[in-house]
């Protein structure tokens, strides 16, 4: 699993040398979670598969 657990903590991030700061993953979930939303890591064989869910109002 290595970094799949930590993906959504602040300041994490393994592209540190590329510029990363770890709060881009943190502050999509910060986000969705105020307004019920979610967003999920999903298994891949090759780099990040996000789900995303939007809570909309009725029409």
């Amino acid at each position: 699993m290595g970094d799949r657990d930590r993906i959504f903590d602040l300041f994490f991030t393994s592209k540190r040398e590329a510029g990363g700061t770890g709060l881009g993953h943190a502050i999509a979930r910060s986000l969705l979670d105020a307004y019920r939303g979610e967003i999920q890591l999903l298994s891949s064989d090759r780099r990040a598969h996000f789900r995303v869910v939007v809570v909309t109002a009725p029409a």
